[in-house]
């Protein structure tokens, strides 16, 4: 997965939360003319500058965490496409004659483009959020079962570690979390994998507030 890919699943989650964090891109474009960048591909790459955004939700970043790994722990990337135009799973079976995906498709056909493709049920369908007929989702089976293996098994580790520091959890998640592809291949290349795997560790844990970073230097 991409981390591009990886940035719309969050900000899709927080447009999904219960009180939601982040309004859809379509409400954030409706109140201004489109700005276009390309004249064959017509995009509106515009949003509000002053995004609409609920102050009512007082969620910690552990709760936020956790209800990530939740949400998507139950998705089923079979059946749903993941839209943040609309900022809501939309089935497969729905997605070509969707009503509120009309104006999309239409601006898909006024740039030559083919349609949004959900004909293959082993991708994980995420619409990009403005190149309307882009999938930027998991486009292999295997990667897409590993992603969601990792999801289920983050979430099941965030309920274990439920009364520990929440700088413990994170730890956690980086070091017993493992890749599957990586912990299966035992051959020279599995090891530069992973010790690939061990520095980008190090570097995103020392891009965390200094009390976490205090912890891991105490552990080295």
């Amino acid at each position: 997965i991409s981390n591009y890919c990886l940035m719309m699943l969050m900000i899709f989650y927080l447009q999904n939360l219960q009180e939601p964090m982040i309004d859809t891109i379509l409400n954030n474009q409706r109140t201004r003319s489109p700005m276009v960048l390309d004249e064959k591909k017509k995009w509106n790459f515009y949003f509000n500058d002053d995004i609409n955004r609920t102050r009512n939700n007082h969620q910690s970043l552990r709760e936020l965490l956790t209800g990530f790994f939740q949400y998507f722990s139950h998705i089923n990337p079979q059946e749903d496409v993941i839209s943040l135009l609309l900022g809501q799973l939309v089935k497969r079976s729905d997605f070509a004659v969707h009503p509120d995906l009309e104006d999309a498709r239409r601006l898909i056909n006024s740039c030559g483009l083919p349609q949004f493709k959900v004909d293959s049920p082993e991708i994980f369908h995420v619409q990009d959020a403005f190149e309307l007929n882009l999938n930027i989702g998991i486009k292999s089976k295997k990667n897409v079962e590993s992603f969601f293996e990792i999801i289920k098994l983050s979430h099941e580790k965030c309920q274990e570690l439920g009364d520990k520091p929440f700088s413990e959890l994170l730890i956690k998640l980086f070091t017993d979390i493992q890749l599957p592809v990586v912990q299966n291949n035992n051959n020279s290349e599995g090891n530069g994998k992973k010790s690939k795997a061990k520095k980008k560790f190090e570097m995103i844990i020392h891009a965390i507030p200094g009390d976490l970073k205090v912890i891991i230097n105490l552990k080295k």
